[in-house]
Formats: C-alpha cells, sequence, structure tokens
C-alpha cells in the first residue's frame, strides 16, 4: 500500500484511480479462485461416502450433513446402528433417548443390525417403542446391553420375526403363549437373563436354524436342548442339570460350571448319569473344552470305562480344567472322553489337586490292571499338563499317555509347585536320598526323564507361575410365574378389527393413543391409522407456550416414531409451530412414507420456509399449505401425481409458481388466495377447478382446455392491471360454472369489446357475478358479452356493488342539500346511453335454457332495468326472476322498478318475485 500511495502522490488523480482498478481486479480474480476451487469433500463417490459413515460414531455421523447437500441425510441409510452412552450429552438418559428416537425417525431404508449398550437406560418406555419399530423395520442383528437392574422386555420383543443374531445382557423374559420362535435365529446369546427353564427350552426348540447358543451367568439352569442345527454351545454358570437330547450337527462345546452347596447335595443324590445325557448323543463333536467343575458333573452316575458303543470320532481337541486326579470318578470320565476319541490332536488339562492330598495314593496298580487293552492315539500331537500336583495319578495318566501316542510331538507340563511335583517323584519311582531332596532336584529331574524318555523321544517341561483368576457369580430373584386372574367377556376387546379401526377414525389423536390401556387388542391399534390430523388439542393447555410447544413437538414425533404401514394423509394446524427444526424432519419422514395427502396450516405471525424435503413427497395427490414460503429448489420438476392444490398467504416468485402448476402434469384442482400484484399464467391441461383471490396484476389462462369451474375473488388496487376479459377467460372452452366476486368485472373490463364473438361457452350453465357496478358502461358490458356467449346458460345471478351504492347515496344526499332538487335530476344528468340496449343486444338473442335468474341489492339505474327486460324478453322457458332491492332504494324507486317488470316477457311462465330484504325501508 506505501508503494500505491507513492505512486498516487506522483502521478496525481488519474493515475489513483487506474491503481485503484487494477487492485479490484485482482482481488476479483483471487475470489474467482477460491470459489472455482474443487470440492472434494462433496464431489467423493456416494460408496466412500458410505464408508466413512459406517467408521465413524453415529453422534459424529449425524453431524455430516452440514458438510454439503450430498452428505445431508446420508447417515439416515445406515444399516448398522451402534448406540451406547458417547451418543449422549448434557442429562445422559433423555439426551440419550431423544438422539436415538429422532435418529430412527428419520432413518430410511432397512436396519440390519442394532446396538444398544448403555448403563443409563434401565426402565425407559422408550425402549418399547424403538424394539416395536425395529420390529417392523425387519432387523437382522439385535444386541442390547443395560446396565443395572434387569429390564422387563415387552411383547414386540417376540415380533422380530427376521432376527438372525439376538443378545441381550440384564433382562428379564417372559414370552407369550402365541410365541413361537424366531424362524429365522442362527445365533443366540443370553448373559444375565432371566427366563424360565420351560420357556427357555421352547425358545430354543422354536428356532430351529440356531446354530450357535451362548447362556452364560445363569442359576441352578435345568435345560434340554433340541436344536437341529446347533454347531456351537457355550454354557456359564450354576448348572444344574443339562441334556443334549437332540443336537446331531454340534461341533463344538465350552462349558464353564459352578458348584454350590445346594449343586453339590443335588449332586449327591442324583441317579443319572449326566455323562450320557450331556454327550452321549453329538457324533459331530470337534471341540470340547470343560472348565471349573466339568468332570466332577460329568462323573455323576458314571461307571462305564473303556470303550463303548459312543465314538466321538471328529474329536480333536479336549481341554480340561479343575481336574481331580484323586478322584476316580472324574479320572474316568477323562479317560471315556479320549479312549473314544481316536482321532484326537490336541489335550490340555489342568489339574485341582495339592501336594498335601498327593501323599495319600489311591490304588497305584490302577494302569496296570485298567488300562491293559491296546489303546493308541494314532493322531495325537500335543499335550498341556497344567497345575501338576504330583499325584500318583498325575504320573500315571503322564505315563499312560506317552506309552499310547506314536506321533506325540510335544508333551508340556506346568506343575503348580516344583519342590512339591518333585517330591511326589520320587516316591512314584522309589528313590532315596540320604540328605535333603532339595539338593538334588536336577538329578530327580534327569532320572524323571530319562524314565520318560524310554515310553517317548521328545518332552518338553515347563515351569509357570499359577495365575489367579475372578469369576462373577450373582445371586439374583428369579421371576416369579404370574398369576392367572380369569375375567367376564370383554366385548370391548372383542369388537371386529374393521369396528375398532372405525372408532379410531372417529376419534381426535390424542384420545386414538390412548385406547392402547383397553387391551392387548387394542395396543399400537392407532398406529396403523392412515390419516393422521394434528393441531393444538392434541396437547394439553399450559400458560406457556414454549412449553406447549415442547409438547406437541414429542407428540408428533413420538407417534410417528410408532406408525406402522401407510399414511394416506396427514394434516397439521398450529399457531406453536413456527421455526421448529422438527418439521424438516417429519417432512423427510413422510417423503418416505408416500404420504398422498398433506396439510400445512400455520399462525400468521411469520410464514414458515419451506424445506428443501417437502420437495421430496412425489407421491402426494393433495397438497394444502397455508402462511408458509416456498422455493423450490432448480431440480424440482413439479409433483407428478398432484391433483389438488391449495396455496393461502403462501410467498412464491411468479415463475417458480407457473413452473410448479405446469409440472403438475395431473392437477384437477387449483386454489391460491391472498396473493398481492402476482402476475401468473397458467397452462395445466387437466386443470378442472379453479379458485383464485387476491390482487393480480396479470391473469392469463394460456392452455385450460379441462376447466370445468372459476371462483374468482378479485380485489383492486392502486397496482395498474393488465387483466382483461380475453387474456383470462380465452381460453376456458369447457367452463360449466364461473363465479366472479369483488372487482371482478372491472378487472375485466379492461380492453373488453362488446359483440359477437368467436367464443363461445357452449357448456356453461351457471354465471354468478358480485359486486357488479352498472354505473361503468365496461362493466355492464362485460355481463352482457358473458351472457352473450353462453347459449346454454341455465342459472344467472348478478349482485350489484353495495360499495358503489352508498358512495353514489352519499353524492344524492349532497346534491339534495346544495342544489335542493330531486335525485332524479341527478341521475338524468349522469344517465348512460339510454339507447344501449336496443343497440348493442341482437334482437334475435335468444336464452333457450335461462331457467332461474337472481338480480340483488338493484336501485333502479337505467342499465339494471335495461337487463332485467332484454332477460325477459330474451328467456322463452324461465321460471323464475328473483330481485332484492338495495337498502338505499326509495319507495318511489321501488314502485317505479315494480312498474317496470310488467314489461313483455318471452316465458308464459316466468315468475317475477320481488324480495325486499329485512333491511329494507
Amino acid at each position: 500500500m506505501d508503494h500505491v500511495r507513492y505512486r498516487a502522490r506522483g502521478c496525481g488523480t488519474l493515475n489513483l484511480m487506474i491503481i485503484t482498478m487494477e487492485l479490484i481486479q485482482e482481488e476479483g480474480q483471487m475470489r474467482r479462485k477460491m470459489t472455482s476451487r474443487v470440492d472434494y469433500i462433496t464431489d467423493l463417490p456416494q460408496s466412500i461416502i458410505e464408508t466413512i459413515l459406517t467408521k465413524m460414531p453415529l453422534r459424529d455421523a449425524v453431524r455430516t450433513s452440514i458438510l454439503s447437500s450430498k452428505w445431508r441425510y446420508k447417515w439416515a441409510t445406515l444399516t448398522h446402528l451402534v448406540f451406547n452412552d458417547k451418543c449422549a450429552s448434557g442429562t445422559p438418559d433423555r439426551s440419550l433417548a431423544k438422539f436415538i428416537s429422532r435418529f430412527l425417525l428419520l432413518h430410511h431404508g432397512p436396519i440390519n443390525r442394532f446396538v444398544l449398550s448403555t448403563a443409563y437406560l434401565q426402565s425407559s418406555p422408550d425402549l418399547d417403542q424403538w424394539l416395536l419399530f425395529l420390529s417392523r423395520k425387519d432387523v437382522k442383528e439385535l444386541v442390547l446391553e443395560l446396565g443395572g437392574e434387569w429390564f422387563k422386555a415387552p411383547t414386540c420383543l417376540f415380533s422380530c420375526q427376521k432376527l438372525v443374531n439376538l443378545e441381550l445382557f440384564r433382562w428379564a423374559l417372559n414370552p407369550p403363549l402365541s410365541f413361537k420362535g424366531f424362524p429365522y435365529l442362527k445365533h443366540l446369546s443370553f448373559q444375565q437373563v432371566l427366563i424360565g427353564s420351560e420357556a427357555l427350552q421352547n425358545l430354543i426348540s422354536g428356532c430351529i436354524l440356531l446354530e450357535t447358543l451362548n447362556l452364560s451367568y445363569y442359576d441352578s439352569l435345568e435345560l434340554t436342548i433340541c436344536s437341529p442345527n446347533l454347531k456351537f454351545l457355550i454354557l456359564e454358570g450354576e448348572i444344574k442339570d443339562i441334556c443334549l437330547e437332540y443336537a446331531p450337527k454340534l461341533v463344538a462345546i465350552t462349558v464353564s460350571m459352578y458348584m454350590t452347596d445346594d449343586l453339590a447335595q443335588h449332586f449327591g443324590q442324583s441317579s443319572g448319569c449326566n455323562f450320557d445325557r450331556f454327550l452321549g448323543n453329538i457324533p459331530s463333536l470337534q471341540r470340547l473344552i470343560g472348565r471349573s467343575y466339568f468332570t466332577e458333573y460329568m462323573s455323576i452316575g458314571n461307571n462305564t470305562f473303556g470303550k463303548t458303543e459312543m465314538k466321538y470320532d471328529k474329536l480333536k481337541f479336549i481341554e480340561l480344567s479343575q481336574v481331580s486326579f484323586e478322584h476316580m470318578k472324574e479320572l474316568k470320565v477323562v479317560l471315556r472322553l479320549i479312549l473314544n476319541s481316536p482321532n484326537l490332536e490336541e489335550l490340555q488339562i489342568a489339574g485341582s489337586s495339592n501336594s498335601s492330598s498327593a501323599r495319600e495314593a489311591p490304588d497305584l496298580d490302577f494302569w496296570e490292571k485298567e488300562c491293559e487293552f491296546d489303546c493308541k492315539f494314532e493322531h495325537l500331537k500335543m499335550v498341556k499338563m497344567m497345575d501338576m500336583s504330583g499325584v500318583p495319578h498325575e504320573i500315571g495318566f503322564i505315563g499312560f499317555m506317552l506309552g499310547n501316542s506314536p506321533v506325540l510331538e510335544t508333551m508340556s507340563i506346568t506343575p503348580s509347585d516344583v519342590t512339591c511335583f518333585l517330591i511326589s517323584l520320587v516316591r512314584y519311582f522309589h528313590i532315596s536320598f540320604c540328605d535333603d531332596i532339595s539338593s538334588h532336584i536336577e538329578d530327580c529331574f534327569h532320572m524323571w526323564i530319562l524314565v520318560l524318555r524310554k515310553k517317548q523321544n521328545s518332552c518338553r517341561f515347563h515351569e509357570k507361575v499359577r495365575g489367579g483368576s475372578c469369576m462373577f457369580n450373582s445371586t439374583r430373584n428369579k421371576m416369579g410365574r404370574r398369576g392367572i386372574i380369569r375375567f367376564k367377556k370383554d366385548h370391548i376387546s372383542d369388537l371386529p378389527q374393521s369396528i375398532i379401526e372405525t372408532i379410531l377414525t372417529k376419534m381426535p389423536l390424542r384420545d386414538a393413543v390412548r385406547t392402547s390401556i383397553l387391551s392387548s387388542k387394542w395396543r399400537y391399534k392407532w398406529a396403523t391409522l392412515t390419516h393422521l390430523e394434528f393441531d393444538d388439542k392434541c396437547v394439553s393447555r399450559t400458560h406457556s407456550k414454549s412449553h406447549a410447544k415442547s409438547n406437541l413437538v414429542n407428540f408428533i414425533t413420538r407417534f410417528l416414531f410408532l406408525h406402522d404401514g401407510p399414511i394416506n394423509g396427514f394434516a397439521l394446524s398450529t399457531t406453536y409451530l413456527r421455526s421448529s427444526p422438527n418439521i424438516d424432519q417429519w417432512l423427510l419422514f413422510l417423503s418416505r412414507k408416500d404420504v398422498k395427502e398433506l396439510v400445512l396450516e400455520f399462525g400468521k405471525r411469520k410464514l414458515f420456509r419451506a424445506p428443501s424435503c417437502l420437495y421430496s413427497c412425489q407421491k402426494l395427490v393433495r397438497l394444502k399449505i397455508v402462511n408458509w414460503e416456498l422455493a423450490p429448489p432448480l431440480s424440482f420438476k413439479g409433483f407428478p401425481f398432484l391433483k389438488h392444490l391449495i396455496l393461502k398467504h403462501v410467498s412464491i416468485a411468479p415463475d417458480a409458481i407457473e413452473n410448479l402448476i405446469s409440472g403438475c402434469m395431473f392437477l384437477e384442482s387449483l386454489n391460491l388466495c391472498s396473493y398481492y400484484a402476482l402476475q401468473l399464467k397458467i397452462r395445466a391441461p387437466n386443470l378442472k377447478d379453479l379458485i383464485l383471490e387476491g390482487n393480480f396484476k396479470e391473469l392469463s389462462l394460456e392452455y385450460t382446455p379441462k376447466l370445468v369451474a372459476i371462483c374468482v375473488n378479485l380485489l383492486m388496487s392502486n397496482i395498474i392491471s393488465s387483466c382483461n376479459f380475453d387474456k383470462f377467460l380465452g381460453g376456458a372452452l369447457s367452463l360449466e360454472r364461473f363465479i366472479g366476486r369483488d372487482d371482478f368485472t372491472l378487472y375485466t373490463s379492461i380492453g373488453n369489446t362488446i359483440g359477437k364473438t368467436q367464443m363461445k361457452y357452449q357448456q356453461l350453465k351457471v354465471i354468478q357475478l358480485y359486486e357488479v357496478s352498472f354505473e361503468n358502461i365496461k362493466e355492464v358490458m362485460v355481463v352482457v358479452r358473458f351472457i352473450l356467449n353462453a347459449p346454454n346458460l341455465e342459472e344467472l345471478q348478478i349482485s350489484v356493488s353495495l360499495i358503489n351504492m352508498y358512495r353514489f347515496h352519499l353524492q344524492i344526499l349532497l346534491w339534495s342539500h346544495r342544489n335542493a332538487g330531486s335525485w332524479e335530476s341527478l341521475s338524468a344528468t349522469e344517465a348512460p346511453d339510454l339507447d344501449f340496449w336496443e343497440k348493442e343486444c341482437p334482437s334475435d338473442s335468444t336464452f333457450e335454457r335461462l331457467k332461474i335468474v337472481k338480480m340483488t341489492h338493484m336501485n333502479g339505474f337505467r342499465h339494471e332495468i335495461g337487463l332485467i327486460g332484454f332477460l325477459l324478453v330474451s328467456s322463452p322457458v324461465l321460471k323464475t326472476m328473483s330481485i332484492t332491492p338495495s337498502v338505499y332504494m326509495t319507495e318511489d324507486k321501488s314502485s317505479f322498478l315494480i312498474e317496470l317488470l310488467r314489461f313483455k316477457r318471452a316465458s308464459t311462465e316466468a315468475e317475477i318475485i320481488f324480495v325486499k330484504d329485512e333491511s329494507f325501508r
């Protein structure tokens, strides 16, 4: 800038102007470069946008709507929804519930996966509504993890019949008697779920495609499993009785059993064989993991040892923990498993014995007496022995495995205590040392390894630190069975569905929602209504408008969220909502519901700007908008199915409204009210009914070949109008009924010429003209031209302008007061051409079908009398002519008018009725 100032001082004003122009041009070029930059975010391919959204938390995904129109509501098409406490802000419980409700309301398309993990929502009624919504979306995967107290599952959970994966944590289930299972469910996981044994068995057997079953943290579980397609089974908890009755495809089992004093006493009194009940009918088993008290549980009633009829030919992996080698029954369970698994490849066993018990050795000849039969593990390559304390049967088992595993590659042994383990070795092999054994640890190792190598070439020895583990075990209340109460016949619940639906359609929506408490048959029946009408009566009256607005917003949002099925009609009439963003969301929801009829009426204080999603309602048949501002996007081409359009107090550009009308090819009814200085050209090939009200600068019916009815209420102002008869009515060839109010005749009198024209309204049967000024010859000519070109006219109604009569009456009073003359002299001085009806109206003009004529607010002026006489003489089938005088007509004038009505009539049946108004004096 200093350089610029220097040049300006040296070169004068001219150079300063040149330099300034150069700076302006440079700034303009920089702006053009900035605006011409490529918007990489907006121009991303749809597939990349969708991938980005799937990687983001839902709260951040929603915020991407502000990036551009291409990103707007793109998150609403996500098929995998994961909600957690991070989605909430402010008050966590209500904020999270509000976020989820609005998200689901705006969601478009299928929902394949829904995950809710929260500690806030423990008893929220919103969960019932979300599950109902998801059941209607045919959700495939449902994961619900709630903290705190157990949440009682609503019945709509069992309506999610398309579920493939179901995971519940801390829920209480009580399936209805009509529930037959989830027909498509493949994966079921219950953790800390309260459910009766019988209900759980029926649920499992009802899911015929079930492949994975996970039941964790149960107390005293008694379960019989019958599942033809089950492949993976995970059980954890206090198991009282388990029976795999029919699971032919089961390939993997993981069982963690906890023991209590009650269960131990129960097991002590049991007479059945748990091994046979649990493992006796699973020929396809490939992997078995048994933890905690599994072998002790399996040992109850197990008296079979050695080769049995049941062979696990596919079993390749066995893992057993907390095996007590001091108890022969548990040892026999282990041997029974491995002896009947000829194709076993890997074996892992963790002991539970301690060094003190090792001193009391059982029968040491067991392995020689009971295991003499020929047994080879032809595929066993890996053996892991953990927490070994050195009891005789542990060492005997190790030797047995080494001696019968020809392809064994590795045996890993982890003692619980090395010194105690070596002491047991010394005793087992009868080795004696003169001094302390601890000084001969290395010798003991070498000696024992030499013994083992006689049976196997390779063996690895490991010492590991025994790590602790914490297991969950909770005590919880059992759900008691509900008592059965029998009622007398419920006539309300037993009503036919058709009657229930009819009743609901006759009720306000607020009362319709309340019918859910009547019975389960009525519950959510209101959610299937197809015509919805919302107004301020939907919420309770309150002194605070903000509170009323909030209540109305919540009511409409929840109603739409729970709605099921199509919405044919939606009406919203309110004074509360003027700038609520919820309206955008409701319209987006309705556009996805293919709404057919839409009525939106707001208060008059401020116009509401229509969101772009309004123009996405492409299936609209009827649209009514009051007090809105419309600005259709350039890409909008109209509503292809719209037949009825009503716009009242709507701000819209002339070219926009013309494009809107011409873009609705099936438009039949058009109502435009309260417009100012609007220039309008209408092209609507199927338009039949037209209603116009307001101040129009120009009106032209360019192409309306099917228009049959017009009602026009035109208001005159200081704006110069170019409206005239030819522009407005020159293209209404099929017109049957016409109503013109206020200043219509004055508007259309501009440039009007009388006489026979080529335009004939052959189908026009009814003409009603109001506020006609018979003092204005141009307006009289409009009336005459109209009726002369309607040869099949059947009914004519004309009302004189009261405003003009009031003004004229004031002129009479002023004239009488100033000139002391009669009003006849004033009338005579301003009388129009008295030969008008003889010169301008052909004598051969005949209205062959005109039967009814009504003339109201008549004052007895020359042209009024001339029109009456012309109609009487030209209407051969006229039956009734009703004439109502104006309140400003004097008695002399009325008598003069009565005399005039005795003129010649073409119809012998014509009846002249002179009606005196109540205000007539």
